[in-house]
Formats: C-alpha cells, structure tokens, sequence
C-alpha cells in the first residue's frame, strides 16, 4: 500500500510494467526477424532468377548467332554449326566478330564453347588462328601462346549439371534415349532445335523458401543465322 497523494510505484507495479515492456520488446524483436529475414529470402530468389535469366540469354543470343562455317565461304567445309553437344556442353561455330566488307573476305566465325565446371556456367570463345584465312579457318593456337583470341567469361554460379536437351525435325529426343550423353556426328546432323533448362541454386540458402530457380527456352534450328 502506498499513501494517499505518493506519486512513487510499488515493486508490483514496477514488475507488471517490466513484463509488459518484455512481451512488447519481444513482439517487436520477433516481427524484425521475421521482416529481415524474408526480404533476405526475396533477394536471393531475385538474384537466382535474374542469374538464370541472364544465362539463358547469353545462351540464346549465342545460339541464335551459330552458323556452319560453309556458309561464310564455298571454300571452307562444314555443314553443321555443332562440333560437339552434351548435356553439360556444347561446342559450336557463331558468326560474332566477323567484320566483312565490299570484296572483303570473312575474318571468319568464332569458336563458341558454353560448358559447366563444378556448378559454374562458362562462355568461352575463340577467334581463328593468326594466318588461317578464308581458305581453312583453324582454331589450334592456345590461350597460353595466343590469350588475345581466348576469352573465358563466368555467365552464371551455383548451375546444374545438366544444361541442354536436343531435339530432331520430328522432335524425337537425341540421343534417342534422352540421356545426357555426348551426341554422335550423325546425331549433330540431325539436330533442329536446342532445349536450354537453366536451375540455378543459391550458394549460400538464406532458407525454406529460396529453393532452385528455373527458366527454360528453346532455340529452333530454322531461327540459327543459316543462309
């Protein structure tokens, strides 16, 4: 009890306020978390999204730039922009860097390769050999003896393994067992579409909610730069 007109607190009062002030600070404290923590998760989703957007863009900008070197030349052979194709990898010709003008000949197609290592999707690519001219373009010099004409760029981190899928005219899958395994040359020459599945996964899961990402797209052979 406290007399008439003392403007003090009891200790009962005093520990009914400290546990009031608790339950609030704990609310408060609580909802912070919960708020950081979900924007933490909404940012690693963005990042994974625009990683995978970004990759597939490369992919098909690339792609849709490939070209069978026989095309830039009736001296050159080679019907068929792909060299090599897997399911983590594919190797092909693109008609990038090729200035050409009024009786010029062609500096000739660049050498593309987009290939995963351990979770990391690499565009690499190579300009023809100094000398290899019109008549036989070659791609033997190494990025040791020649680093002006390698370029080796990170496109996107935290990839799967498998990256392409390979159809037919008939949209039977190649290899015809749809596994990823490397395709054969007559199975190159049969290639008429390019299905790119891009899943990229975060480094670091921020939690629950920031699981693979994914973005697909397709590249028709009739869209390649084939004249």
């Amino acid at each position: 009890m406290r007399a008439t007109g003392d403007a003090g607190m009891t200790l009962s009062e005093l520990v009914i306020v400290m546990m009031v002030g608790s339950v609030v600070l704990a609310l408060v404290a609580s909802l912070t978390i919960g708020l950081v923590s979900g924007n933490a998760q909404n940012l690693a989703r963005q990042g994974q999204v625009d990683e995978a957007r970004s990759a597939v863009s490369w992919l098909s900008r690339a792609l849709g730039q490939a070209i069978a070197p026989s095309t830039l030349s009736d001296r050159v052979e080679g019907d068929v922009p792909l060299i090599a194709a897997s399911g983590s990898e594919i190797v092909f010709y693109a008609n990038v860097d090729n200035p050409t003008g009024h009786g010029t000949d062609p500096a000739g197609p660049t050498l593309i390769t987009f290939t995963v290592r351990d979770g990391v999707l690499h565009r690499i690519s190579q300009r023809p050999d100094p000398g290899s001219s019109v008549a036989g373009w070659s791609y033997d010099c190494d990025v040791v003896a020649c680093p002006e004409l390698h370029e080796d760029l990170v496109v996107a981190r935290g990839v799967g393994e498998r990256l392409f899928r390979y159809v037919d005219a008939l949209g039977a899958p190649l290899p015809a067992d749809g596994s990823p395994a490397a395709l054969t040359s007559t199975e190159l020459a049969a290639v008429d579409a390019v299905e790119v599945s891009v899943v990229v996964t975060a480094e670091k899961p921020t939690g629950a909610g920031t699981g693979p990402t994914t973005v697909l797209r397709r590249v028709s052979l009739p869209d390649w730069s084939r004249f």
